[in-house]
């Protein structure tokens, strides 16, 4: 069956390209010809107040190392422009049909092959975070027979960003998919509460496929010297206290610290070569929700910083599900010892259960068509 996904821009994201990646191969595991529909962001007028550019100017003289450019929309911008790295795995590797704006009402009529839509994963339902929120709704549907589906949507906080009128037009929307399902329990109320819609909890697209095939990828990697012991570090808001508290846990630990994925002037490293720093590192710090889970995929010792602002329950959640729920710290708490190892028989068991519930959810919102 032709399936289109809807998910966040595939733009300089390394857990947003990858579970997209995953979700494709999933479906054509189970036997299906899925399409990603990649919605661009806008860029921002490099306009821009006084008083912003100099908080963010301020913030990095104090050592937030996730302001980049002075400048917000030279950031947002460079972030959002797909790194040459980026645009070849998502050229080889993902299905994609690329579009200049927003899903018009037209799209089905030029694709009536496709005879299910998929929303998701990522954070596709937070306004702040998607480029037109009602085509992750699938308002493009209207009045077209086809099957409408949510696979793991995530809100990243503990409501939707939206107002009374949006709720009710957003439940009327909500309300026309055959199934819909979150990735995080804060999800399940949300869908309940604002659209009047009941969810079911499934796992991230990454998690639905064998760690073999990330093995497959990391072979196309290219050649590279690898340190012999070192904390591969992927942390998205990186500032002064986390690197002096990963310096010195590296040091008491003989480690040395390997800053991956983190953008610079220059650009991205591939994604091949991230997730190979991830499997061949002796440990893992990370501030990330998918640099959490791939350090799982690995079976890494790891410490997982919480990271409110870009969504803590999806940690919680996840990790709790799979008995780790000790790994997640507060910034400024101690990092997990490195002779603390992690009982990956057990977690791969329950990776396993949570893997077969997922699948049959999707095995079933898709079986009428």
């Amino acid at each position: 069956m032709q399936i289109g996904i809807l998910t966040q821009p595939l733009a300089n994201n390394y857990g947003g390209i990858l579970q997209n990646w995953a979700l494709q191969q999933a479906l054509k595991q189970m036997g299906h010809a899925p399409t990603t529909i990649n919605i661009p962001y806008p860029h921002i007028d490099e306009k821009c107040d006084l008083p912003r550019l100099c908080w963010r100017f301020v913030k990095r003289l104090k050592g937030d190392r996730s302001i980049i450019f002075i400048n917000p929309a030279r950031q947002h911008n460079f972030l959002n422009t797909p790194c040459t790295n980026m645009r070849e795995f998502v050229h080889d590797n993902i299905n994609v049909i690329h579009l200049q704006d927003k899903v018009d009402s037209t799209f089905c009529d030029k694709h009536p092959e496709i005879k299910a839509y998929i929303v998701g994963s990522d954070q596709v339902w937070r306004k702040s975070f998607s480029p037109f929120l009602p085509n992750f709704f699938l308002d493009f549907t209207e009045n077209v027979d086809v099957k409408r589906i949510a696979y793991g949507v995530s809100f990243g906080r503990k409501e939707m960003d939206i107002n009374q009128d949006e709720s009710r037009f957003y439940s009327e929307l909500a309300s026309r998919f055959d199934a819909i399902s979150v990735r995080e329990e804060d999800g399940k109320e949300i869908c309940k509460k604002q659209l009047s819609s009941n969810a079911s909890l499934v796992i991230d697209p990454t998690l639905l496929i064998d760690p073999s095939d990330y093995f497959d990828l990391i072979a196309k990697a290219e050649s590279q010297v690898k340190s012999s012991r070192y904390a591969a570090v992927y942390v998205l808001d990186r500032n002064k206290q986390k690197d002096n508290d990963i310096k010195m846990f590296c040091d008491k630990n003989g480690l040395t610290p390997k800053y991956i994925g983190h953008p610079s002037s220059k650009g991205f490293q591939s994604i091949e070569s991230w997730l190979s720093d991830i499997a061949n590192s002796q440990y893992v710090i990370t501030d990330s929700y998918h640099g959490t889970i791939f350090s799982i995929i690995f079976k890494k010792p790891f410490t997982s910083i919480c990271n409110p602002s870009r969504g803590a329950s999806r940690f919680i959640t996840l990790l709790t599900a799979l008995g780790l729920e000790s790994r997640l710290i507060n910034e400024g708490e101690r990092f997990i010892p490195l002779s603390e190892m992690v009982n990956y028989t057990e977690v791969g068991e329950r990776i396993s259960d949570r893997r077969t519930e997922s699948i049959a959810f999707l095995k079933e919102s898709l079986s009428d068509v």
